[in-house]
């Protein structure tokens, strides 16, 4: 029994063993405080026809450092500043913070017609409005009766009258016209639309008073009328956080101002026709507008754009930096943080600076254009090289003493970046060669075995 678990064991051993003999591939791998790189090959012997295969791996050992102040380069739009927010139609602040400790402002005026309040222009119809009634009255009235003709026949007397019933149905429609010069004509208007029915009767009275009706005749006439009241005023517009329409009359003693939060079913520079508009004014009262005509738009001047250029200094402890601004000796300095982990804020991300003046939102608008070796931690280049043949990355027919991969990888403790290519032997290598890989300071070499054909 003890002879047969011996040889068992023994068969399982050589079993494995021939398993390690049967894979050429030879590893490698070395490390550093941060990173491991590692070179496997799929075989160390080549025939001088042939090739073998070449896998470089790198993977981050630890959470990659990064050098706060390169999070800052680039060009960043100022969105905020003492909670106050820029609209950019009217006014775009971009910083530009570079690596040589220099910095820029760039301060962009607009004026374009929708800061100028070109939403407002045209003719708008009151849809409706709390504060006025615009069903104006309903009234019927009846006139007085009225003969046409009477005649005898015989011991009978024919008789034919006519009145009318008239039907008064009157609305009122009120119509804002805001022009381009800041005018605003508001029209108030009464429409009256008449229904009215004339009705012919004829009757038959008998000689001892008795009388019976012949026949009845209606006829229908419509027909409408108007008044209407103009009122001149001014109107102004501003636009920050809220947009404000300001609408002024001065026939009235003190002058009439009434002061409306605007907003617009669409936000377009010239509302089209049948849009609406929204006004939400003081005591709750509230208006909606259709629009109804146009009305010619503001000629607006060509943009203008004042640039300023200074110098900034940072000093960083642990995970705060504070920057310090210096523009015409003037200076501001305060804590900078990011709503974006790691070394990098991408486009569209934010950056907060608090100074002990000011508090800024910037938005990231565009990466630096250019970089500089202060700003950063390492060459993050991967170079395999060879001695005794040419290297080859996958698919291409050109190959050289060395190739060189861009490193893309992860700032997480067990991020890889992984690069693939092949070893081909020149005619004159001889039988010996060696692959090589490195990235920052370290250096793998494994030798291989070439032979002649």
């Amino acid at each position: 029994m003890t002879r047969k678990i011996y040889i068992l064991y023994f068969l399982i051993l050589f079993l494995g063993c021939q398993d390690n003999l049967l894979d050429p591939s030879v590893t490698k791998s070395v490390s550093n405080d941060n990173f491991k790189l590692s070179m496997s090959l799929s075989d160390d012997i080549v025939h001088e026809a042939g090739n073998i295969k070449v896998d470089v791996s790198l993977e981050r050992t630890v959470d990659a450092p990064f050098f706060l102040p390169s999070k800052m380069l680039g060009e960043w739009y100022l969105r905020e500043i003492n909670d106050q927010i820029l609209t950019e139609d009217s006014l775009q602040i971009v910083y530009e913070f570079l690596a040589d400790s220099t910095y820029g402002i760039s301060k962009t005026f607009s004026f374009n017609s929708k800061s100028l309040g070109s939403q407002v222009l045209g003719k708008w119809n009151v849809y409706s409005d709390t504060d006025y009634q615009l069903i104006h009255g309903y009234d019927t009235t009846t006139t007085a009766e009225e003969t046409l003709n009477e005649w005898p026949v015989g011991d009978t007397t024919y008789t034919v009258t006519t009145h009318d019933i008239i039907h008064i149905d009157s609305i009122r429609t009120l119509e804002y016209t805001f022009s381009n010069d800041y005018g605003v004509t508001l029209t108030n208007k009464i429409i009256y639309n008449y229904m009215t029915v004339t009705e012919l009767d004829t009757t038959i009275t008998w000689n001892n008073g008795d009388s019976g009706a012949w026949g009845t005749g209606r006829d229908t006439v419509n027909t409408t009328d108007s008044t209407s009241t103009d009122r001149d005023g001014l109107w102004d517009f501003t636009q920050d956080n809220i947009t404000t329409l300001t609408v002024h009359f001065y026939d009235v003693q003190g002058g009439e101002h009434s002061s409306f939060n605007t907003t617009f079913d669409i936000d377009i520079a010239t509302i089209p026709i049948g849009s609406f508009m929204y006004w939400a004014g003081d005591n709750y009262r509230s208006v909606v507008l259709q629009k109804t005509g146009a009305s010619t738009t503001f000629d607006t001047p060509d943009d203008s754009t004042a640039s300023f250029q200074g110098g900034w200094t940072f000093t960083q402890t642990a995970n705060e930096l504070t920057v310090t601004t210096n523009l015409n000796n003037t200076e501001e300095s305060g804590l900078i943080s990011f709503d974006t982990p790691g070394s990098v804020v991408p486009v569209g991300g934010y950056m907060y600076w608090i100074t002990n003046d000011n508090q800024y939102t910037f938005e990231k608008k565009a990466d630096p254009g250019t970089s500089d070796p202060n700003f950063e931690l390492l060459d993050m280049s991967l170079i395999v090289s060879a001695l005794g043949g040419d290297i080859y990355v996958l698919n291409s027919t050109y190959g050289s003493e060395y190739k060189s991969f861009d490193v893309e990888i992860g700032s997480g403790t067990g991020d890889e970046y992984k690069a693939t290519c092949f070893f081909e032997p020149s005619s004159s290598a001889g039988s010996n060669g060696y692959i090589s890989t490195q990235f920052d300071d370290i250096t793998l070499t494994i030798s291989v075995y070439i032979i002649q054909d």
